[in-house]
């Protein structure tokens, strides 16, 4: 190894993360990231959130003579993802219906969520009225149920103080965290002191650690 870049997580982060990797591409000579890839890198990614999508709703056209379902005819497939996770897919054979299944914008993960389908199998569906309106229909109660899951799961999710107060009443695990930190931020710490010492919530540790337990590590226990 002859050269370390060492990286704030605040420049991975929003609307820092872009740019980062774009000055990071100059650098290290990798492929600079396209400006229509910019949302990607700046959505917000809740990982226990994220891992409800991508859903695939499979749709069988109508058959003209009876309006019934045609199962042996090949099959409408839209893809349910996150904007963050286009990148998965194929991109340059999918486009998003969002707009044509909903006129305007009725929840507040409208934005974040792609519908994806085929160019061909949108004519398909849109020739279709019937097919069209059902599915148009599902994915509106889709949304209302999806939106409040994210809720839900948002809610379950731990915040720093949550971990910090954790930490405060469990000694043993508080120690722990101690003696890791000690031997993994050594480095960051001897190479860049600025990052470290902008790490609120490791400071805040730190101070509780001394105040609780003064110099006591793991194999102090």
């Amino acid at each position: 190894i002859t050269e370390v870049f060492i990286l704030d997580t605040k420049d991975i982060v929003g609307n820092r993360c872009y740019t980062t990797f774009c000055n990071l591409s100059k650098k290290l000579n990798f492929q600079y990231p396209s400006e229509n890839l910019k949302e990607i890198f700046i959505t917000p990614f809740v990982s226990k959130v994220m891992d409800m999508l991508p859903l695939t709703l499979v749709l069988y056209p109508t058959n003209q003579y009876d309006n019934k379902k045609d199962i042996f005819t090949h099959p409408i497939e839209i893809i349910i993802t996150f904007r963050k996770m286009m990148l998965y897919c194929n991109q340059e054979k999918l486009i998003d219906m969002k707009k044509d299944f909903f006129s305007k914008s009725n929840w507040d993960i409208q934005d974040e969520i792609l519908f994806l389908i085929d160019k061909n199998d949108k004519n398909r569906l849109l020739s279709d009225s019937c097919l069209f309106l059902q599915t148009q229909q599902y994915l509106r109660k889709f949304m209302i149920v999806f939106e409040n899951k994210i809720k839900e799961e948002k809610k379950k999710l731990f915040s720093e103080n949550d971990i910090l107060n954790y930490l405060r009443d469990n000694k043993q695990a508080r120690i722990k965290l101690k003696n890791v930190l000690k031997h993994e931020i050594n480095f960051t710490k001897k190479t860049n002191q600025k990052i470290v010492a902008s790490w609120k919530y490791c400071q805040e540790f730190e101070k509780m650690c001394k105040e609780l337990d003064g110099d006591i590590y793991e194999k102090d226990l």
